[in-house]
């Protein structure tokens, strides 16, 4: 099962059980491929992935890291 047939399935599984998403981040997203898609790319995980040594750089700088947010409905 690729990604994006992974995503689709657990969009699904949320719209039929009037579910939203909770991301890494803390935010909490209704279900939509798209906006999960969108969610992952802005992630620590995937920024790491994209570009391990920049991601390290940035982090040793403090200008990433993990802050959830409240009230996050988007």
């Amino acid at each position: 099962m690729n990604a994006v047939r992974f995503i689709q399935t657990i969009v699904k599984i949320a719209e039929e059980n009037s579910l939203l998403i909770l991301m890494e981040n803390g935010y909490l997203i209704r279900p939509s491929v798209n906006g999960i898609l969108r969610a992952i790319q802005k992630s620590p995980a995937f920024k790491f992935v994209e570009n391990p040594e920049m991601f390290l750089k940035q982090l040793e700088q403090s200008k990433v890291g993990f802050s959830p947010k409240r009230n996050s409905l988007r």
